[in-house]
């Protein structure tokens, strides 16, 4: 979408139109893409795209900093946080739109961050781009049903978006990188790989992959700052929506883009869908560390005590476990660019599972259950221990005789010493929410009551209405999810629009 496409929209020229041919509710990393799809392979078609977020300033740059993210990470053992936020915790009370970009005092928060505005998460997530496993596809294909989701089916459309991402070399590491290449040398564990990270970023600028913006769309009507709050319906066909104005539109197909928490919300408040809306909310959890940052050498000796530069910069390396733990430095921290943080989280099959509820007081209740099943605190315990390991190694490696330290000095003994018991508490006193929630519209078998949408994302036992977000993950990819939401967007609107054209 063009700069001049969008000033447009976003003063209502052209006027709104009481019909359109498809309804994106949603331009987030899933529904910009939906939309600029359907646009561009339906040129008859006019396709309307309503997001609740702000409106987008397409003159200002887009910064590669994560939106302060890290914020949300900064462990328990530097005295900044007592408690884990509530947006951590199994029940938050979220009101519909509220979820938003953090600031400086999102620890407090009550929300469930998202991004918002065109893009979404993608616009403000942490850079990283992977694929996840073949196991990962080939499960939802032959365990939940999603007949033409196999990793065969999918892996073209995640090659060619992995062709235009940034892949950075060792000259690139900073601070973090350094010092996590540092503890894994030392450590010499075959179970540990350490990989340059695959970033979402173009010409030094974020990219939202799965866009183009050189292109205009003149059948693409784009409005923001404004929410949709019911589907209008009759009998079991969906005609439309309605806006928080009272303005209804009509459509002869609506696509849901809201995202794990709003789409089952829009399904439930308008009576749509089965008992499956809002089931199986699970998210990628972390456990973090806080890191006092030097500039150090690239053979990974410290230089100086000076800060770090002042703007923050994406990571460059990500170490992997065979057990699919990830380990992810940020280099430096928004709010101190002294400081570094360290995430370590399980990206195997998460066992725990929340839910998504739309209240009558018009709020929602989003409860997620993340420890519910032992086998997901197992791993959460795996996670922190192999991130003892690391962070003894920066204590005893033959590269690593000085800092940078953890903040607390005892963290270190305590990841070595403390039994699974103990272990445990402490995991569960610095977990935190990696901000990957799916899978509360799951895709499956027509025929499985778990599922609320089939292989072709429709909405079980209604016409005219699609999902396409990541609330139709059945369960999560190894992965960041940015890339795989990206590609399924990209592959279900394509097959969409083949159907929307017979």
């Amino acid at each position: 979408m063009t700069q001049a496409t969008l000033r447009a929209s976003l003063l209502g020229v052209p006027e709104l139109r009481p019909f359109y041919d498809v309804i994106v509710v949603g331009a987030g990393s899933a529904g910009a893409v939906v939309a600029q799809t359907l646009a561009t392979l339906l040129p008859s078609k006019a396709i309307l795209v309503i997001e609740s977020g702000p409106e987008l300033d397409t003159t200002a740059p887009v910064s590669l900093e994560p939106a302060n993210s890290p914020n949300l990470f900064v462990a328990q053992s530097d005295g900044r946080r007592q408690q884990p936020p509530q947006a951590f915790t199994r029940q938050s009370d979220l009101r519909s739109g509220e979820a938003q970009v953090p600031n400086n005092s999102a620890l407090t928060s009550p929300n469930y961050i998202q991004g918002r505005g065109w893009g979404g998460s993608g616009a403000i997530n942490g850079l990283v781009c992977n694929p996840g496993q073949p196991a990962d596809y080939n499960r939802w294909a032959n365990e939940y049903g999603c007949t033409g989701w196999s990793w065969a089916d999918i892996v073209p459309t995640l090659a060619n978006l992995q062709s235009a991402l940034f892949l950075s070399t060792p000259s690139m590491y900073q601070a973090a990188d350094q010092a996590l290449l540092a503890a894994y040398t030392s450590l010499a564990s075959d179970n540990l790989q350490l990989t340059p990270a695959a970033l979402s970023i173009s010409h030094n600028r974020r990219q939202l992959l799965g866009l183009n913006a050189s292109i205009d769309y003149p059948n693409q009507h784009v409005i923001f700052g404004i929410e949709v709050v019911r589907i209008l319906t009759d009998h079991s066909i969906v005609r439309g929506v309605k806006l928080a104005d009272g303005n209804e539109v009509e459509a002869n197909h609506v696509v849901l883009s809201s995202g794990a928490i709003g789409s089952p919300l829009l399904l439930q408040r308008s009576g749509i869908g089965g008992p499956s809306v809002g089931q199986n909310l699970h998210d990628h959890t972390s456990v973090a560390v806080t890191l006092q940052l030097q500039e150090v050498l690239s053979e990974g000796n410290v230089r100086s005590n000076q800060p770090m530069a002042e703007s923050t910069t994406p990571t460059n390396v990500i170490a992997t476990s065979v057990d699919h733990i990830q380990i992810l430095p940020v280099s430096p921290l928004p709010v101190d660019p002294t400081l570094s943080v360290w995430m370590a989280s399980p990206f195997q099959a998460i066992h725990g599972r929340g839910t998504v509820t739309a209240q009558t007081n018009g709020s929602a209740l989003v409860q997620f259950d993340s420890f519910s099943d032992e086998r997901d605190l197992s791993e959460l315990r795996k996670a922190a221990r192999l991130l003892g390991q690391l962070l003894e190694q920066l204590q005893t490696g033959p590269s690593s005789r000085s800092e940078p330290k953890p903040v607390d000095p005892h963290l270190i003994e305590q990841l070595r010493t403390l039994s699974d018991d103990e272990l445990d508490t402490w995991a569960l006193n610095n977990q935190g929410s990696y901000y990957h929630a799916a899978g509360t519209c799951r895709m499956g078998a027509a025929d499985d009551p778990r599922s609320a949408v089939d292989p072709s994302c429709a909405v079980l036992g209604w016409t005219n209405i699609s999902v396409i977000d990541t609330s139709i993950f059945p369960d999560l990819p190894t992965a960041n999810p940015y890339l795989p939401i990206v590609a399924i967007a990209k592959l279900a609107a394509t097959r969409l629009a083949t159907h929307l054209r017979a």
